[in-house]
């Protein structure tokens, strides 16, 4: 599947991005309305992501995706640089084709995060894996794959190829967790070399 980003798209944010993945297409954006400097507000910084389908509506799902995003991207962040201020990061899904949500989610935080100049302890890569109704493991599912999936998990792993996020719904057997780990790390590795190809490293 063909990856491209395009970063500083949006001149009215600190950092921006438009993906293509497949045939799905993702606008991010973050500003940080900065407070001082680490010498005069000892405060950490907050962390607030907006994710949107492309109906553009805030629904349970729309919200569980920015919540998982949050997770990662708060231990992803090194907030030991970062002033104390509001980081807004809002991810708009345009076109949704046969790439997952927390694919496009996180590479657009990412991005656009990077764009910014906000200081990262490690970049991270998402990695979805379903378990299917056959019960076959299927990393890379299309989102419709994954709305008929009897378990879904997902994934972000940073550089060094360590679990940093994991949240699985639906029935996974215990016995199967572990193997599910192993599919999505190997499908991760690719994904770290397209950002760091992306970036210039």
């Amino acid at each position: 599947m063909s990856k491209e980003v395009c970063l500083g798209v949006n001149s009215q944010a600190d950092g921006s991005c438009t993906l293509h993945i497949g045939e799905s297409l993702v606008n991010s954006s973050v500003t940080w309305a900065r407070r001082g400097t680490r010498d005069d507000a000892q405060n950490r910084a907050s962390l607030n992501v907006n994710f949107r389908f492309p109906s553009g509506l805030v629904d349970n799902n729309s919200r569980a995706v920015s919540q998982m995003l949050i997770h990662v991207f708060s231990n992803a962040l090194d907030f030991s640089r970062i002033p104390f201020c509001e980081i807004e990061v809002t991810v708009v899904v345009l076109s949704l084709g046969r790439t997952d949500v927390w694919a496009l989610g996180v590479y657009g935080v990412l991005f656009a995060c990077l764009d910014g100049g906000l200081p990262m302890l490690t970049p991270v890569v998402p990695q979805t894996v379903v378990l299917s109704e056959e019960g076959a493991l299927t990393p890379n599912p299309t989102p419709d794959a994954e709305a008929k999936a009897r378990a879904v998990g997902r994934f972000a792993f940073d550089k060094a190829g360590r679990v940093v996020f994991e949240d699985i719904r639906g029935v996974l057997p215990v016995s199967m967790v572990k193997t599910a780990r192993l599919a999505a790390r190997s499908q991760a590795d690719n994904g770290m070399a397209w950002v760091r190809k992306s970036m210039g490293q």
